[in-house]
């Protein structure tokens, strides 16, 4: 009988030590450029907790940056997703609908998330903007964290047909997602949403900026 054992769990990275003192469900830290700086947190089969909580469980309207409820950062589910409140005072994920536009993801290409067990570095892929209702469609499911080969093609189909634009970066079926979701104020109960996907081990950032001033679509 052939036994297949799973990877064993690490210890999280010293850095978190204290952010897991202050909250146990801390998964990661959230970097891009100088707009966010946030720890990410998750509660299991709760996306609506973190809505109304700040990191520290205080009832905040601008809640915190959280992670899905079903995603697994260990090991790391090919798709992750980061919710955040787009607060009209600029904070959380307010200032992510800066990347409406192709200039402005030329211009600032890469997401910085650390889970707690290793670190990640994330280039734009694509910037999309729907209503709520079309980001979970038997045609486009954004809450989609597997995939096989075709089921991946089917999934940059589907963005790239609903994409404000797709940079030149590329992705392929052995690539990691991590996609940003926050709402938008163009129109009623709609979602602003940012795609990116990890550097791979034979890129560089030098790389990605020189691919990425371009769009295919």
């Amino acid at each position: 009988t052939i036994v297949l054992s799973l990877p064993t769990e690490p210890p999280p990275q010293e850095s978190f030590a204290e952010l897991l003192r202050y909250n146990p469900d801390t998964v990661g830290f959230l970097t891009i450029g100088e707009t966010v700086d946030l720890p990410v947190v998750q509660r299991e089969n709760d996306n609506e907790y973190y809505l109304t909580h700040d990191f520290y469980g205080e009832k905040r309207k601008s809640g915190a940056v959280f992670m899905d409820e079903a995603n697994e950062i260990w090991p790391q589910d090919q798709h992750m997703i980061l919710y955040g409140h787009n607060m009209k005072n600029g904070t959380m994920f307010a200032r992510l609908t800066q990347y409406s536009t192709i200039k402005y993801a030329a211009r600032n290409p890469f997401v910085y998330f650390d889970t707690i067990y290793e670190t990640g570095t994330y280039v734009v892929l694509a910037a999309m903007r729907l209503p709520a209702k079309e980001t979970m469609t038997p045609s486009f499911n954004i809450r989609t964290f597997f995939f096989g080969d075709a089921s991946f093609n089917s999934f940059l189909y589907a963005i790239r047909e609903r994409a404000l634009y797709v940079t030149t970066v590329g992705a392929d079926a052995n690539d990691q997602l991590l996609s940003l979701v926050t709402c938008s104020y163009n129109e009623n109960d709609e979602r602003f949403i940012l795609i990116t996907r990890r550097l791979r081990e034979n890129e560089t950032e030098d790389d990605i900026r020189a691919l990425i001033k371009g769009s295919n679509k």
